[in-house]
């Protein structure tokens, strides 16, 4: 559906639920493809960026975007989730929210420049303060895409936004490797940014079918933007939490230390990254739709908390098993310190999924207050625990942020479930067959692992890999509980398969 300019009535305002269904199948399974070919061009820029750019290369641009990400943060201020998430939405509301967007992403870019000079003295890094002022100028473009995006999420248009994607990064990523190969160092990094912001907006302001009108009151404008605060609120707290890591690490060990432990999380995030943006992408509409069938609203919740359960755990699985060879393909022999920290963060495969999926319910149930009160503990938790492990270095600040990982998360099972009328245990034990399947996969694997070593790492990862995969499955299907599950998940991969080739 497009929306038209010249209309200010409502759209999107029909919620069909067969349609509904259909619409989030194919919409999933055109974010998998889309996030497996983001993999893939990741994967390789990784590869080669690690062997054209230092440790310190990448540290230095992480302290930064520790702290200018949680600034820059404001530019969107919750409005793309607010668009997605109401009911109905006006033209006028929606053109609103653009130029609210526009406000911020220029409030955004300023703060960053008049920050620079203290992030510098922060750390003691003139460098930082370039940098910082360069996060500021992406800032502004990147708000100016805000709502186009949300109006093709909101329309389950995923095919266009599977398209921004994948021509935004590879963009990004030929302008990056192009710029370290002649030696701009973390400025090659930087460019890699500003080029996929860049073009990706462009694509969206030429594809959307959207275009803003003149800034004017609209009516329910301030419930939007109440909705979006609280929103931001949780954003900002979510961010803190998974920052502050490195900020102290910055601090108090120096900017190599924080590039061995970030590249830990960006190995990690990168398989992340395929199982999470599909079915949030998805999710987030989808359950805002379902908020008027609460019983269709608690089996989604269910079948998706199984689905995040089942992939979540594999990766687990491989990253506990394969550490090792993982990091030494991905980014050789300068990043062997990586290893440790990479596999004690492994949990994170399976915890991180989880908290998103129920923080989306939360959200999309209209209830982003106390999303952002669970926030607020959890980084109070959080930072207590990474203090504790700071005197142990790196590791010591992994086994606190994994500790205080596992207690929130489970707290947030049974907070969320409260609060949509479920069960906590009910999640718990829907998770629970694959969690202790894949433990049992990784003792086998690390077994295994004593009797034939390969010397090279690609066969290593090449055959342990799929190899746990397959023995974890297959011990699966021997459960009559998750071999139901997985010929479900069959059944929805089929009819994906056919709604795509039909379309």
């Amino acid at each position: 559906m497009r929306v038209d300019n010249k209309n200010n009535g409502a759209f999107f305002n029909d919620v069909d639920l067969s349609d509904l269904r259909k619409k989030s199948i194919r919409g999933g399974a055109i974010s998998i493809g889309n996030q497996a070919l983001k993999f893939l061009l990741r994967a390789g820029s990784t590869v080669v960026m690690a062997r054209l750019l230092t440790p310190s290369d990448f540290g230095l641009v992480a302290m930064v975007s520790s702290f200018i990400g949680f600034v820059t943060m404001f530019r969107d201020f919750g409005l793309s989730i607010a668009t997605i998430q109401k009911q109905s939405i006006t033209e006028d509301q929606l053109t609103g929210l653009f130029w609210v967007n526009v406000l911020l992403g220029l409030i955004a870019m300023t703060v960053c420049f008049a920050c620079a000079p203290i992030i510098g003295f922060f750390y003691g890094e003139p460098r930082a303060q370039s940098i910082t002022i360069a996060f500021g100028g992406i800032a502004i473009i990147s708000s100016l895409g805000a709502q186009h995006s949300a109006v093709l999420e909101r329309q389950m248009r995923f095919g266009t936004l599977a398209a921004r994607d994948l021509s935004a990064l590879l963009v990004g990523v030929i302008c990056g490797i192009i710029s370290a190969f002649f030696g701009l160092r973390f400025w090659a990094l930087i460019i890699m940014q500003a080029a996929n912001t860049i073009s990706g907006t462009i694509f969206l302001w030429l594809k959307s079918g959207w275009r803003p009108g003149f800034p004017k009151r609209a009516a329910g404008l301030r419930k939007l933007l109440e909705f979006g605060g609280a929103q931001t609120i949780c954003s900002m707290l979510a961010f803190a939490n998974h920052n502050m890591d490195n900020i102290l690490i910055g601090k108090f060990l120096g900017g190599a230390a924080v590039g061995f432990y970030s590249k830990a999380q960006a190995l990690l995030n990168t398989p992340l990254a395929q199982i999470l943006p599909p079915v949030m992408k998805v999710s987030t509409p989808m359950f805002s739709r379902l908020i008027i069938d609460p019983s269709q609203f608690r089996r989604a919740t269910i079948k998706l908390t199984e689905i995040l359960c089942f992939g979540g755990s594999i990766l687990v699985m491989v990253i506990f098993s394969n550490a090792d060879w993982i990091v030494l393909l991905m980014l050789g022999n300068q990043w062997i310190e990586t290893i440790p920290v990479f596999k004690l963060l492994a949990i994170f495969g399976l915890l991180e999924p989880i908290s998103w999926l129920l923080g989306t319910i939360l959200v999309a149930s209209g209830k982003p207050n106390s999303m952002a009160v669970w926030w607020a503990v959890t980084v109070v938790v959080v930072l207590a625990c990474i203090l504790a492990g700071l005197p142990w270095g790196i590791m010591g600040v992994a086994v606190g942020f994994v500790l205080s990982g596992i207690v929130t998360r489970l707290w947030l099972v049974f907070f969320v479930s409260k609060k949509i009328g479920m069960s906590g245990l009910k999640l718990i034990l829907a998770c629970a067959p694959f969690v202790v399947t894949a433990c049992g996969v990784s003792i086998l694997m690390t077994f295994l692992r004593t009797v034939w070593e390969p010397q090279n790492v690609l066969i290593g990862v090449a055959s342990f890999a799929p190899f746990g995969t397959g023995v974890y499955i297959l011990v699966l299907f021997c459960i009559p509980k998750t071999r139901e599950f997985l010929r479900n998940l069959y059944q929805m991969g089929f009819l994906a398969f056919h709604s795509l080739k039909s379309n």
